[in-house]
């Protein structure tokens, strides 16, 4: 008598939560109903970039079972770290070793050595390759690439392959100089992270093969963000270069009196900031690998220092798109990396979708930023 009323009542129960389901079928929008379960465009857009890093690399490395990975970021730059990191999450998932990573300038200890690195490649001769850290370093506003040209020479009798980078050249003599350099290698192929480096590296480099590949960055969005989130300490980020790559300057007196007149009025509080004004890393005696995930934190605790942020960095832009931070990313140099590399990977990251946006003033974004903080309708 007992197990006939249970499964009595069991049987109510299911035909309950079974018309209840039926009903709200009918009546909710079928887009809020998967909306429960299913990821957003952006989140899709962005597995689909780490797909296509692995599934191109684990095929362009196969085989390889070491590697030299040249150059480890020593500069305070927090988003040349993100890409190491990236790279090495890569490198980690395809079951490769690193055996050599010298930092990036000359003058330091560890620095490029060809005499070591061959050393240190030989013993694992035909499983070995070189690889060149993607970012926006190929071209001449850099360091560098002047090492990155000596190693090309120094290597002709190994593979060399590039993770993503950006393009660009003020100086043609300089170009025409890394054209013979690169030309004179049989075995270099490289990455492009947006259209028009690719169609450069085409142009000048056609010798090799290029393909278009996202930032090696965008691997950390398979991992939850570096540690939980506090309160803001501001309501606007300013997070505005120091370092005035391709013209973009964005801290100046008078923006920061447009500013004021625009933000400050409805009472709220804005900071000026880049990431490069400190580098509490350098000195640490950790390996690179800590340094990097050291600096990855800190990216993380500047970018969540404002309810929004408004940024002329590239990484900031990507960081903030990974970890679905409300951020304008501004755009007014004649570099153009920022929105190159928007148009090509992340459109389907910006508004509706996401509280991110792509802009081309200064005024622009302000607009943008207060949207983003203003409470639907």
């Amino acid at each position: 008598m007992v197990f006939r009323s249970f499964w009595r009542c069991a049987g109510i129960v299911l035909f309950i939560l079974l018309g209840a389901w039926t009903f709200l079928s009918a009546q909710w929008p079928h887009a809020l109903i998967r909306s429960f379960y299913a990821p957003d465009a952006c989140t899709i857009a962005l597995q689909g970039q780490v797909d296509l890093l692995v599934n191109h690399y684990s095929t362009l490395l196969a085989g390889v079972t070491h590697v030299a990975l040249l150059s480890f970021p020593v500069h305070p730059n927090l988003g040349d770290s993100a890409i190491w990191a990236g790279e090495k999450r890569l490198l980690h998932q395809l079951g490769i070793k690193v055996v050599y990573e010298p930092v990036c300038f000359p003058n330091y200890k560890d620095t490029y050595n060809a005499e070591e690195m061959r050393a240190i490649l030989e013993p694992y001769r035909k499983h070995a390759v070189i690889l060149l850290h993607g970012g926006g370093n190929f071209g001449d506003l850099y360091l560098e690439h002047v090492q990155r040209e000596q190693l090309i020479r120094d290597f002709p009798d190994y593979p060399i392959r590039s993770f993503p980078q950006t393009i660009f050249f003020q100086d043609q003599d300089k170009l025409k100089q890394a054209i013979e350099v690169c030309g004179q290698h049989k075995d270099l192929q490289l990455a492009a992270r947006d259209a028009q480096s690719l169609a450069e590296m085409r142009k000048h480099f056609g010798k090799h093969k290029s393909v278009l590949l996202p930032d090696m960055a965008t691997m950390l969005v398979t991992e939850p963000p570096p540690a939980s989130r506090n309160a803001s300490k501001v309501t606007y980020l300013v997070h505005a270069r120091q370092d005035y790559e391709g013209g973009q300057v964005h801290s100046s007196e008078n923006e920061r009196q447009l500013i004021e007149t625009q933000l400050l009025r409805d009472g709220a509080t804005f900071k000026f900031d880049d990431w490069l004004a400190t580098d509490p890393v350098q000195a640490l005696d950790v390996s690179k690998d800590t340094k990097a995930e050291i600096r990855l934190g800190l990216a993380w605790k500047f970018l969540t220092q404002g309810d929004v942020a408004i940024t002329d960095r590239l990484h900031a832009h990507i960081l903030s798109t990974l970890w679905n931070l409300p951020h304008v990313a501004l755009e007014t140099g004649e570099y153009k990396k920022l929105e190159r590399y928007h148009t090509a990977w992340l459109t389907a990251c910006s508004l509706p979708t996401r509280k991110s946006t792509l802009v081309h003033s200064m005024e622009e974004a302000l607009i943008a930023a207060k949207q983003m903080l203003t409470p639907p309708a």
